[in-house]
């Protein structure tokens, strides 16, 4: 019942960073991220084609303060914030080579300014490693296309065992969730 559908979406995201530590307990880290994204889609008639983007997405600045240090592991925050310098402005050809705007799944920015809090805990052991962490991205207003992409909620578990000097094997779990 549609003239189109999308079939498959794939992401691919580079991230580019640096972390800097201020002073004891206290570090900022700067990210920007290089984005690939692309949407196979079938028209009604049987027509294949994909829409396709690629770009610098949103930048994003963090203060990383250390909360707690202490037998039981280190917990420290996150208060950080995304700047609007990825595209939402994509466009792409369609299955009749007519120019449109690419949907919201394919442009490379969030256009808005959001919060990024969060909280991470880690416990290092001689041979062990252990964590667990919460994330999320909380959208301030709407962008000029007027939309504002959902808050996100992520939330991550990870144990890591030291083989040797140079390698070690991790195990990690993580969901999110991701509001209309």
């Amino acid at each position: 019942n549609y003239a189109v559908a999308p079939t498959r979406l794939q992401a691919e995201t580079h991230w580019f960073g640096l972390e800097h530590e201020l002073f004891d307990d206290w570090s900022v880290r700067a990210e920007l991220p290089y984005e690939e994204r692309s949407q196979f889609n079938t028209t009604a008639a049987g027509e294949r084609f994909q829409y396709r983007s690629e770009g610098l997405g949103d930048a994003r600045l963090w203060l990383l303060p250390v909360i707690d240090r202490g037998s039981a592991g280190v917990l420290h925050a996150s208060a950080g914030i995304s700047l609007p310098t990825g595209s939402i402005d994509e466009n792409g050809a369609s299955a009749g080579g007519v120019q449109e705007r690419l949907p919201f799944a394919l442009q490379l920015g969030s256009g808005t300014v959001d919060l990024l809090p969060g909280i991470t805990w880690q416990l290092q052991a001689q041979d062990w490693s252990f964590g667990a962490q919460g994330l999320a991205t909380l959208r301030l207003g709407e962008n000029h296309n007027d939309y504002t992409l959902g808050n996100r909620f992520e939330a991550t578990g990870w144990g890591a065992r030291r083989l040797s000097e140079s390698t070690s094997a991790s195990l990690r779990l993580g969901v999110s969730h991701w509001e209309d």
